[in-house]
């Protein structure tokens, strides 16, 4: 297709670390990083410095507000999983309005969308939703430092019991009897 160009994830990772003395991503023309998902999608996780492709209400692609597509080196749309440069999908829609509307640069649709970017790259995403570590159970505690586990670490009962000092850790109390335990 004339006006675009299919990337691997890695040449948008490299675009977003790219620099000598200061990053790119500091001129505001080199880099247009553009997600065409739903804004539920975005609202919840999207590649860091990616602006949400706005829709009019029939549900087309609109410009984003500042977008100056005839100044930017590197326009780069992005849905869930585009894997090639045929078909209707968002990113190759809305990136057809990017060339439309006076592109001096191929746009480029990163391959495998979101999702392989993510994937691969789960540092350079937004996250909304918090995970927290599941405790785990003392019977599934290895003792890493020594051979018995009535003298493991301290950092290790710390580790599953915050809240709990040197001062007032008293192991006998928190560790299980070890004839219970299988090796």
């Amino acid at each position: 297709m004339e006006g675009f160009q299919l990337i691997e994830p890695n040449e948008l990772y490299n675009m977003l670390q790219r620099g000598t003395n200061y990053s790119s991503l500091s001129d505001t023309n080199f880099l247009l990083l553009v997600d065409a998902r739903k804004k539920h999608e975005y609202n919840e996780s999207h590649v860091v410095t990616a602006k949400k492709a706005p829709r009019s209400e029939n549900g087309l692609f609109m410009i984003p507000y500042d977008a100056e597509l005839e100044c930017k080196q590197n326009i780069v749309v992005y849905d869930s999983n585009t894997k090639e440069l045929m078909g209707a999908t968002p990113a190759l829609e809305c990136g057809k309005l990017f060339w439309d509307m006076g592109s001096r640069h191929e746009i480029k649709i990163l391959k495998g969308g979101y999702e392989e970017f993510s994937a691969l790259y789960p540092f350079l995403r937004t996250q909304k939703i918090l995970f927290t570590p599941r405790r785990r159970r003392w019977g599934q505690l290895k003792a890493c430092c020594h051979t018995d586990i009535r003298s493991a670490c301290i950092h290790h009962i710390q580790s599953h019991y915050p809240d709990t000092g040197p001062t007032r850790l008293n192991t006998k109390s928190i560790l299980p009897d070890t004839r219970r335990i299988n090796r």
